[in-house]
């Protein structure tokens, strides 16, 4: 596993307007069997669901994510693809809804994660070093002794490690198939000739799944005096996959340190873009500062009475990081080959792989990109230094 002192609740690159907040265009996406050819074999569209809280869905658009559009004979509906994009280039977050990460897969995980994190025996969970929170972080392979097979287990059972296993790694194959649906229909919507194009940069499936707790305040005094439970950062991946359990405090930041509240929406997951797609994309899709905030939080505009009971109440999450694979490299040329024109980076050294990339924005030192460390982008640096004096 690859510990990690930075939260995977988000990631961004520099403020976002509220303006352009307020112009988006965005209420509810869904992806039908539009497109070029008959998609009647490939995409299913998606059951009605409810809709978001009122005015959530202006900055927070809800994307129906169907199952099918992981297949490479599937072809990603293009008005629809395109309107996923320009989400993602003003607020940096989606919420989505699938079948392939249907409700009950997402309770089970949610409930192992915590009986993981909260089991002494398992000896996995790690302390964070700064934020009050423990952790541990999977890849793939790692999860192969943690779930080994067995049969007749209820889905309701979750009582062992074994059967925790097999909740986790059963949501983090389904998150993967997610995960290559979001890629394709990024890759449509920002114009690449193959909708597969992103998705085959991850063909190594370098993916980390990050189980997340936070443990509730011990006393309602106490509660009052909690500050940031994650602190201000961006993912450094291509896109994370966020699962919550519905406590508040999750916080995407916007102009004039104001920081909004994420909504939480059963059944649905949190998407939000990381530094290294931000840098593949020019700056077209955001890569958006967030936390997950306390009553003593600044700048934010989530209800104090809604922090002060979340403070009280432990908290769960799974972030689901995407990595591209290790040798493709972090700054794609403009053209020729597998990379094509519709990319392009600013900031990133010339020849730096991803694996260096992952290296370099998590402070780590090691061969492997071990996360071990946070490091802000320059322009993220100089507004987490702003904010921080001005709070001062």
């Amino acid at each position: 596993s690859r510990p990690s002192t930075q939260d995977l609740d988000g990631r961004m690159k520099g403020p976002l307007s509220v303006t352009h907040f307020l112009l988006s265009w965005s209420v509810v996406v869904n992806f039908g069997s539009g497109g070029d050819g008959d998609m009647s074999d490939h995409i299913v569209p998606p059951p009605p669901s409810p809709s978001l809280p009122p005015g959530a869905d202006d900055f927070f658009p809800l994307v129906h994510l169907p199952s099918g559009a992981e297949s490479p004979d599937s072809v990603p509906p293009p008005d629809e693809s395109r309107s996923v994009v320009r989400a993602l280039r003003t607020s940096g977050f989606l919420l989505i809804k699938t079948p392939m990460i249907p409700i009950e897969l997402q309770r089970r995980a949610l409930s192992a994660a915590t009986a993981l994190l909260e089991s002494s025996a398992s000896g996995r969970a790690v302390s964070h070093p700064s934020d009050p929170k423990t952790y541990c972080m999977f890849e793939r392979g790692d999860l192969e002794g943690l779930a080994p097979p067995r049969t007749g287990v209820g889905e309701e059972d979750i009582g062992g490690e074994g059967d925790q296993g097999m909740a986790i790694t059963q949501y983090f194959d389904a998150a993967e198939k997610a995960k290559v649906a979001l890629l394709r229909c990024l890759a449509s919507g920002l114009g690449l000739d193959d909708p597969s194009h992103l998705a085959r940069l991850h063909s190594e499936n370098n993916s980390v799944l990050r189980l997340l707790r936070y443990p509730p305040a011990p006393s309602d005094a106490a509660a009052r005096e909690v500050g940031n439970r994650c602190k201000e950062h961006s993912d450094y991946g291509t896109v994370t996959l966020l699962l919550t359990d519905g406590v508040s405090g999750l916080e995407a930041y916007a102009e004039g340190g104001r920081w909004l509240p994420v909504p939480h929406l059963e059944g649905a997951l949190v998407v939000n873009v990381g530094s290294l797609l931000s840098e593949w994309t020019g700056g077209t899709l955001k890569a958006t500062l967030h936390r997950v905030a306390g009553p003593a939080s600044e700048g934010s505009e989530t209800s104090p009475e809604v922090l002060l009971q979340a403070a009280g109440r432990g908290r769960t999450s799974l972030a689901f990081f995407a990595d591209p694979d290790r040798g493709v490299k972090a700054r794609l040329s403009t053209g020729g080959g597998n990379e094509s024109g519709a990319l392009g980076t600013e900031g990133v050294e010339e020849g730096m792989t991803v694996a260096e990339y992952i290296q370099y924005r998590s402070g780590g030192s090691d061969a492997d990109c071990s996360r071990e460390g946070v490091a802000f982008t320059e322009k993220e640096a100089g507004l987490v230094a702003k904010e921080e004096d001005a709070g001062q």
